[in-house]
């Protein structure tokens, strides 16, 4: 393997890593949240849950800065054909709206800090996909927390659907955010864009690349939708699983 193909899927690996911990940290600054609410009412030192926040806040504000600033020059080599090995991701039939449900979940709390509203496919809405799952979670993370990121301030929503089309499953994840501009748009498709979000979080479009990547990998396609003022709409596919038992 040519060595800039191999440095090439380190850094991506590398900045992958970083985004889904960057997420993960959200996530708990979120239930944090709900935990310092509930010890402010018993603790007679109510600066310890701020102090854990803060912390937090800290190292995921520190992880803002890598991925943004250090792999600057890494990133322009994200364009290789091949980054990981098509034998990396497993191939296993699941349902995506229960991943889909999971990852809500572990979102809605921080969703609720900033008023949005995330609705999920209707209940009786079953489509089985095959792909690798823990992967699929990773995507659907990166999506949603960047609708939250960018949904409208106090009044914001952000819809997931999904749908059969041919051999595939279509996910699409839209929320009523800033939007952007034609120009943006084209900008973050080329991997040279940048944004800052509704509380003031930096985001340079890596993540969209990183996932981008990984539906690609497993045999699916991305395609943005964005209007500037009125919100972004994400459609990503990943095979259908088909019966052949049957």
């Amino acid at each position: 393997m040519p060595t800039d193909t191999l440095e090439s899927e380190q850094s991506l690996l590398q900045v992958g890593i970083l985004h889904e911990t960057a997420n993960e940290l959200t996530i708990a600054i979120g239930y944090t949240e709900m935990v310092r609410n509930e010890l402010n009412k018993i603790l007679s030192n109510k600066d310890i849950p701020n102090k854990v926040r803060k912390e937090l806040k800290k190292t995921l504000n520190l992880i803002d800065r890598v991925i943004s600033y250090p792999l600057a020059n890494a990133i322009d080599k994200l364009r290789s054909d091949l980054i990981l090995s098509k034998d990396t991701y497993e191939k296993n039939a699941f349902l995506i709206e229960e991943v889909i449900a999971t990852i809500i979940e572990a979102h809605n709390n921080h969703a609720k800090q900033h008023y949005i509203q995330i609705h999920i496919p209707e209940e009786n809405t079953k489509h089985t996909v095959l792909a690798d799952e823990a992967v699929t979670q990773t995507i659907l993370s990166i999506f949603i927390s960047n609708s939250i990121k960018y949904a409208k301030k106090r009044q914001g929503k952000i819809y997931l659907n999904t749908q059969e089309e041919d051999n595939y499953i279509r996910v699409s994840v839209a929320d009523n955010g800033k939007g952007m501009t034609v120009k943006k748009l084209k900008k973050l498709q080329e991997g040279a864009w940048s944004e800052t979000g509704n509380q003031k979080e930096g985001n340079n479009g890596i993540g969209f690349r990183v996932a981008q990547r990984m539906i690609e990998k497993m045999g699916g396609r991305v395609e943005i939708e964005s209007k500037l003022n009125k919100g972004t709409t994400i459609h990503f596919t990943l095979p259908k699983f088909i019966n052949k038992e049957k």
